[in-house]
Formats: structure tokens, C-alpha cells, sequence
């Protein structure tokens, strides 16, 4: 089976005659654009690119254009809060609050993201805004901090929807992102027991997300790879990308919501101006004490 290797390609499509939806995606260029605009440590990059990517593959079950799902990641570790947001249009965005954690390993050489997650007394919060008088919210508690294993969890506790779900981030000797991509399988309901068994067998032998990436295999080529003996149909393809859409009217609105009082402290200060930094690209916005005396009124 020939395709084009695209990064940054997202796909989507069921095997199994419709028994099994799979979402599989080479994140690739969104995770080194993160790493670029936060300044991450490579072990940040990690924690972050792996919460990035699952809210991509997540984010497929949203339709409405302005439908929002948002992810929150809160253990007792260093990395503190890490919160990311996907769209319908596959564009996702995120922060980590630490930035710069230190690199630190586990037996098998690689990043100990559950040490930097701490997932003791730690949750994952997925909230699903569909533009309804409320959003949907759950909560679950981390089982491992490795994240996939933790939103497979979710998955099964919050959506009774069995799910495996594989992520990765490879980084290169200078710290930037060489690879990063992942990919999720959910059962749908009624399946019989011998397509989840055989499944299950896929699974267990299938390699590392990254290693695989490396090797030159595209998304839609890792899901023919895992899912060509069950029969898999690819039935949507869509880029996606590291977006911010934040502005200064939306910085405007955010400053405004600290009440009349504390703006007109701003005022009364001895600076010139005010800056406002947005959490998910670092982009400075500057108001000066005029812009300021309008909002007052």
C-alpha cells in the first residue's frame, strides 16, 4: 500500500468492517513548533508534545466549527499544570508550567515523563465546549502520568469506550523535536470478543510510535501496518498544526476582566504601559495608559 508520507497528517478511518474508529497522526512539525515558541527543556517537550498530540486525536470527534476540546494534565510532579486545546480543524495549542524541566531517566534510557507528571493524587480533566448551555466535563485520576495510558483510562471510565491509545516524542541531539506522532483505537459498541482479542494481539507486538516514525512510515502507514490483517479503510486525511489564535482584542477582553478598580491602579502606576504575555505562544501585547482609561469608561 503506497501514500504519500505527509508530517503533520492526521487521519482518520474504521477497520474491522466498522468495529474499530482509528485516529493516527505524525505530530512531528505541531510538537517542534510548541518547543520553539515556549523555549522547552527536552523533557517539557515531552510532557507537552505527548498532551498535544492526544488532544489532536481526540479532537476528531468535534464538529462544529466552534466546538472546543480542552485537556488538563495535573499531577504532583515538577511539570505542574500542562493544559492544551484542539479544534475541529485539527489545530491545537498548550502550555506546560514548567518549561524547564530537568532531564531525567528511567532504567531504559528513556524520559521519565510519569517522574515529571507525579501521578499521586494527580487528574486529568477533558472539558468538550459544543457551544451547549454547558460544557461536558470529566475527570478521572492518573494511573500511571505516562498520559496514554492515562487517557485510554479516561476513556474507559468516563466514555465506556475501550481504547489503546500509543504516543511518542523522539528528541535529536540539539533538543529539537526529531519525531513525535501517536495514535488512538477505540472499540465501538458490540464488537465480538474475537475481533477485540485479535486486536489486543496486534497491539501487544506493535513498536514504538517513534521508532517507526523514524524508520520512514507515515500515519496512514502505521494504521495499514497495525490494522491491514483486520481490513481498515482511511476516510478522512487532514493537516495538523501548532495554532494560536490569540489578538490584542482578545488580550483587551481578558484585561478587562480584573474589574474598574485594579485597571485604575494600572493608571495610577508610575509605568508607561502595560503588557500582557499569552500563555500558549508567548506573543507580548502592550496597552498603553490612554487604552487603558477607555476601557475604564
Amino acid at each position: 500500500m503506497s501514500m504519500e508520507i505527509n508530517p503533520n497528517m492526521l487521519v482518520r478511518g474504521t477497520a474491522a468492517d466498522g468495529q474499530v474508529m482509528f485516529f493516527s497522526l505524525d505530530s512531528t512539525q505541531l510538537v517542534e513548533e510548541a518547543r520553539r515558541k515556549h523555549n522547552l527543556s527536552p523533557l517539557s517537550t515531552v510532557v507537552l508534545g505527548r498532551l498535544l498530540t492526544a488532544a489532536a486525536l481526540a479532537g476528531q470527534e468535534l464538529k462544529g466549527d466552534k466546538d472546543v476540546l480542552t485537556m488538563i494534565l495535573k499531577g504532583s510532579g515538577p511539570a505542574g499544570t500542562v493544559l492544551v486545546t484542539a479544534n475541529s480543524k485539527s489545530q491545537v495549542k498548550g502550555y506546560i508550567d514548567n518549561t524547564n524541566l530537568e532531564t531525567k531517566s528511567r532504567e531504559d534510557g528513556h524520559f521519565d515523563v510519569a517522574w515529571a507528571v507525579g501521578p499521586e493524587e494527580g487528574t486529568l480533566t477533558v472539558i468538550r465546549d459544543l457551544g451547549l448551555r454547558e460544557p461536558y466535563v470529566g475527570r478521572v485520576e492518573l494511573i500511571s502520568g505516562e498520559i496514554a495510558e492515562d487517557i485510554a483510562y479516561y476513556y474507559a471510565v468516563s466514555q465506556q469506550t475501550p481504547s489503546v491509545v500509543s504516543l511518542g516524542v523522539l528528541i535529536d541531539t540539539d533538543g529539537s523535536v526529531k519525531h513525535a506522532g501517536g495514535f488512538m483505537l477505540q472499540v465501538l459498541p458490540n464488537t465480538p470478543e474475537e475481533t477485540i482479542a485479535a486486536l489486543e494481539q496486534l497491539v501487544g507486538g506493535f513498536p514504538p510510535v517513534t521508532f517507526l516514525l523514524e524508520e520512514g512510515f507515515s500515519a496512514a502507514e502505521l494504521m495499514d501496518l497495525l490494522l491491514n490483517r483486520l481490513g481498515f479503510e482511511i476516510t478522512t486525511q487532514t493537516a495538523a498544526e501548532y495554532h494560536c489564535d490569540c489578538s490584542k482584542d482578545r488580550m483587551e477582553r481578558k484585561l478587562m476582566t480584573i474589574g474598574r478598580a485594579d485597571l485604575q491602579s494600572i493608571v495610577d502606576d508610575d509605568q508607561e504601559q502595560v503588557e500582557l504575555v499569552c500563555n500558549f505562544c508567548n506573543t507580548a501585547y502592550s496597552f498603553t495608559k490612554d487604552e487603558i482609561r477607555e476601557m475604564i469608561k
